[in-house]
């Protein structure tokens, strides 16, 4: 099955009630209602076509307009029912701003990291500029055909812009995080009396700051592509500080071009003979840093593999990412926590900033860490584990069966069942070697101690996935970087400052006294007075406070599916398959990003 653009799934929403409805018994009242259009194109008979054009909506989010099948109903059938079936943008029968401002929004959409013909930019155009000059269209039809074509692109442009213009669940993308829901109708219909068609769909797209600076990324990506990109570095041994030669001389002109040296004046000519120096080792481990490689200064194969990874991948990167902020929530709140599962980090977010930032360990890419949003209610100070039916068959079992005295090392007890009646019993009464994954009823319990799975920490999110976050005795797991080497859950690399964090302010809980705590073993909940929302996502591209985009490795494959989906073309404009004319797109310049 094909990824299912989001004019089916804005459907969906509004069938199941997600939307305010209209009352359709009260009608707009529409001035100049039985006026003529053009010529003898009367009102009526443009409001008896759109009647009967809406009124065969098939339920599977398709109205039939002239030769062309609309994808906005059922909101589309809606709106002209609100207002009694009168044309949206016709005036009589000449071209208004608001067509105009329809095709410069449609146009301009790349920026977005959309594409313009999804939105029949080419269609609209020829549309609107026939009717300036002159050319149509001359009967009720046409008239009929270009209105509800108009509101059609409006209505589909505005719920991508809103909640995304791909449904999360057909590309399988494990994202639980609902999305934002406008009332379309309302947007539409206050967009055209107000004039303010542009200014409207541009506020229906996210505010956060990371979706911002990530649109200012895609222009000078963009640009580079337009040159002819940034070059390969060939092959070879491992590059070092001292190097020399035509393969140092491509990696100083690859980084020049990918603004990892700015340093360096950049420049379109070829590159003077190159030594690999101080500078270009700094510039290598700046590339390297942001793309989630070890920052060593060194230019060996993963170096190399990411180097000459084109840039037209690197778009295509952005624009899945800015498609995954259009999934999330309009407002965060104003304090938070952020996990990037991509980027192994952890932010505490206060109005819009990060005030405390660590490292963290993410699912392991056959456990995969699920994107979802909940409350962090409580913590507990050396907690027990219970150890998860599918960990204790697939992890734990095989231990015990070769060394029986596994668990005892690691302090983990064995009851007889899960059952508030369950009775501990000792492991060495067990046949293990008779166990297995279908049969395997005992409940393993890890008491607190410094090697318990759990650390001395655990923050509780209550969810429906297990997920939440904790210390780890595995310290040395920090220090490489790329993480993905848990069961799904998140490790911390500081869970003590995350404890002083959330326990400011509450008497008799600073640094000392949660260390002190710690120190007596005993386990102990921890309620927080102010709960905190928690945010579990998945972002290969962002860029950070000094404006510097960071291009991480898909660690769990999820980019692919959902750049193959966003390059799906347009819908037809015909039910027998016929293609669209696409038009090319100009593309500025902006400098507010550095580095790709």
């Amino acid at each position: 099955m094909k990824p299912e653009r989001k004019n089916l799934r804005f459907i969906a929403i509004i069938l199941l009630g997600s939307l305010p409805l209209v009352d359709c018994g009260r009608r707009e009242k529409v001035p100049g209602a039985e006026s003529p259009i053009s010529g003898a194109v009367s009102l009526q008979a443009m409001r008896d076509l759109i009647r009967e054009r809406t009124s065969r909506f098939d339920g599977k989010g398709l109205v039939p307009c002239g030769n062309e099948f609309l994808c906005g109903s059922p909101v589309l059938p809606r709106f002209y029912e609100a207002r009694d079936f009168v044309p949206a943008w016709i005036e009589e029968g000449r071209p208004t701003s608001a067509m105009d401002n329809l095709v410069t929004a449609i146009r301009d959409v790349w920026k977005e990291g959309l594409d313009p013909a999804f939105y029949r930019l080419s269609r609209v155009q020829s549309l609107v500029e026939d009717l300036k000059n002159g050319r149509g269209p001359n009967d009720a039809n046409g008239f009929a055909d270009l209105d509800m074509i108009l509101s059609d692109s409006f209505l589909m442009l505005a719920s991508h812009l809103e909640s995304g213009a791909i449904d999360p669940e057909t590309i399988k993308a494990d994202w639980f995080i609902k999305t934002r829901q406008a009332d379309l109708l309302a947007v539409l219909r206050d967009a055209l009396a107000a004039g303010a068609i542009g200014e409207s769909l541009y506020a229906l797209h996210p505010r956060h700051p990371w979706y911002t600076s990530l649109e200012d990324a895609l222009p000078p990506a963009f640009e580079i592509q337009k040159k002819g990109g940034w070059g390969e570095v060939p092959a070879g041994p491992t590059l070092k500080i001292g190097a020399t030669g035509p393969r140092v001389e491509a990696l100083l002109r690859r980084l020049l071009a990918s603004g990892d040296m700015p340093e360096v004046a950049s420049t379109t000519g070829p590159v003077a003979p190159a030594v690999f120096d101080d500078s270009l080792v700094e510039g290598v481990k700046r590339f390297q840093a942001r793309h989630g490689l070890e920052p060593d200064g060194s230019v060996g194969p993963a170096t190399i593999g990411t180097l000459n990874v084109p840039v037209e991948r690197r778009i295509e990167q952005i624009k899945a990412n800015l498609e995954r902020w259009r999934w999330l929530p309009s407002n965060f709140g104003e304090r938070y926590i952020l996990v990037n599962i991509a980027s192994f980090t952890l932010d505490v977010i206060e109005n819009g900033h990060s005030v405390l930032s660590m490292p963290v360990i993410v699912g392991r890419d056959y456990r995969e860490t699920p994107v979802f949003g909940a409350e962090m209610t409580y913590l507990v100070l050396n907690p027990t584990w219970t150890v998860p039916p599918k960990l204790a068959v697939e992890d734990i079992l095989h231990k015990v069966q070769k060394d029986p005295g596994y668990l005892a090392a690691k302090k983990i007890r064995v009851f007889s069942d899960w059952t508030e009646k369950a009775v501990e019993v000792d492991p060495a009464t067990i046949d293990w070697s008779a166990l297995s994954a279908t049969r395997f009823p005992y409940l393993l319990r890890q008491d607190p101690s410094p090697a318990n799975s759990l650390g001395r920490i655990a923050f509780m999110l209550p969810n429906t996935y297990s997920v939440y976050l904790h210390d780890t005795p595995e310290r040395w797991l920090f220090e490489r970087a790329e993480r993905i080497l848990s069961s799904g859950c998140i490790r911390l690399a500081d869970p003590i400052a995350l404890a002083e964090y959330l326990l400011t302010g509450e008497k008799g809980w600073g640094r000392r006294e949660i260390i002190d705590a710690i120190g007596k073993g005993v386990t102990r909940i921890v309620r927080l007075s102010r709960p905190i929302p928690v945010f579990l996502v998945y972002l290969t591209a962002w860029v950070d406070d000094r404006g510097i985009v960071h291009l991480q490795r898909d660690v769990y494959g999820r980019d692919t599916p959902l750049i193959r989906a966003l390059a799906e073309p347009p819908p037809s404009p015909r039910p027998d398959g016929a293609d669209i004319h696409v038009d090319k797109i100009g593309l500025g310049v902006v400098t507010h990003s550095s580095g790709f």
